[in-house]
């Protein structure tokens, strides 16, 4: 399951399917701590502040039930 709403982010083409794709790694690694900070490097090397700050909110939220889940 992604951890993001992509459509709340109001993004450019280019942005989304840059979002995308690095989305895609960081679910194939497993959405360990490492590849999430890695995703968020990515992400904000491209996004505005604003889109940086929405998109690390559900992020982390997301971590939080997946671990909840996981217990």
């Amino acid at each position: 399951m992604a951890c993001v709403n992509l459509a709340t982010l109001k993004l450019t083409s280019d942005q989304k399917t840059k979002i995308v794709a690095w989305q895609a790694e960081c679910m194939k690694a497993g959405c360990t701590k490492e590849s999430r900070q890695t995703f968020l490097k990515q992400a904000k090397g491209i996004l505005s502040a604003q889109q940086f700050a929405q998109l690390k909110a559900q992020c982390q939220k997301s971590a939080k039930e997946t671990k909840k889940t996981e217990a």
